[in-house]
């Protein structure tokens, strides 16, 4: 299983490995499966980082792959330019949250279109709308071409790519969210619910992870006025009841926490969260209609019920179906049911997995 396991992370790597002066061993490295992958880049860096980081491997070998321009500085810091004029410096020697957190989000971004601006040229023309600029020196902020800011430190920048340059939630460039009702369950950094309330809907925004909860918080204050029509909630959505979630050991991010699967063994971190069934939470916040249900909560869209859907205009579900117990046809099934036309469609391009496994439904209730 080891054996399968390190095929398939030296096959996620190949395709920057050219940036490497030792990538024969690199290879031997990954095969064997040794703790800690020793790179020595072409540009004349040296950095080590432990196997188990493999993200962060490839998001510093793809950025220097994609990068127009990349240089050593001294002591062992690396310069990376994706157009000659925007510079952004990660200083190896430190591969801490943030500068960890910077290299995913240039890699990211740069694999799905994005144009990277830094503090010296925040009054650039921004050509297209797939901008991000990066500024600030003690804590580091994010900014959309819109205008809406994320702290660095606070958000898993996969995320913030998805939402603001995959634009994997605008469901019709031509539809008017103000005043409309959006119900964000798995809402993570606040990125869903900014992005909505920005164009003007109120947003429910559930969020159990308490980590995850800071950080929405922390990232709803750099957006006052945006802040307004959100209402964040640190609660799940499953059942009335005390939940156990099973989630990574990460201090920054509980990577794919869930109640209902366990994907992380042994080695899982638990935490005990307050849960709310959907009636529940309708009539505790008040809610009594809902112009679109966001659902990307690992698990916790098993738990629909028929009546949940009464007051539901449309659905939008990242949905995975980790065992038998839980399958894509029972979802539609419900769907079907309560006279919703759907949709599926891949949300994750690099994973190779069946739709019925994991993929987007987007439903419309028929009328």
């Amino acid at each position: 299983m080891d054996v399968i396991k390190n095929l398939k992370d030296l096959w996620y790597l190949m395709p920057f490995l050219d940036v490497l002066t030792n990538k024969i061993s690199v290879i031997f490295n990954i095969i064997n499966g040794n703790k800690n992958i020793k790179l020595k880049i072409k540009t004349g860096n040296y950095v080590e980082i432990p196997r188990k980081d493999l993200v962060t491997i490839i998001s510093l070998l793809g950025s220097i792959t994609f990068a127009a321009s990349s240089k050593k500085i001294e002591p062992n810091k690396i310069e990376i330019s994706f157009d000659l004029k925007n510079k952004f410096i990660i200083d190896l020697n430190l591969l801490d949250i943030e500068n960890v957190k910077m290299l995913e989000l240039l890699f990211e971004g740069t694999r799905f279109g994005a144009t990277f601006l830094d503090s010296s040229n925040m009054d650039s023309l921004s050509i297209i709308k797939k901008t991000l600029k990066i500024n600030g020196d003690k804590e580091k902020i994010i900014e959309t071409s819109d205008g809406l800011k994320f702290y660095l430190n606070h958000i898993t920048p996969g995320i913030i790519i998805e939402t603001f340059i995959r634009q994997i939630h605008e469901i019709d460039s031509y539809e008017n969210w103000e005043n409309k009702i959006v119900l964000d369950i798995g809402a993570e950094c606040g990125d869903t619910a900014i992005y909505y309330a920005s164009k003007g809907a109120k947003v429910f925004s559930f969020e159990p992870m308490k980590s995850h909860y800071k950080s929405m918080i922390k990232n709803l204050s750099l957006n006052p006025k945006i802040s307004e029509k959100i209402t964040p909630i640190n609660a799940a959505i499953g059942e009335d009841k005390e939940l156990i979630f099973y989630h990574s050991n990460r201090k920054d991010v509980a990577e794919n926490a869930s109640f209902v699967f366990n994907t992380h063994g042994n080695s899982a971190s638990k935490s005990k969260v307050v849960g709310y069934s959907l009636n529940t939470a309708y009539e505790k916040f008040g809610i009594n209609h809902i112009d679109l249900l966001k659902m990307d909560c690992k698990g916790c869209e098993f738990f629909l019920k028929d009546e949940n859907l009464d007051i539901v205009e449309r659905l939008k579900i990242e949905f995975l179906a980790f065992d038998e117990n839980h399958k894509l046809e029972d979802l539609l099934k419900k769907l079907e049911k309560k006279n919703f036309q759907y949709l599926i469609f891949r949300h994750e391009p690099i994973f190779y997995k069946s739709n019925s496994y994991s993929a987007t439904i987007y439903a419309k209730k028929l009328r």
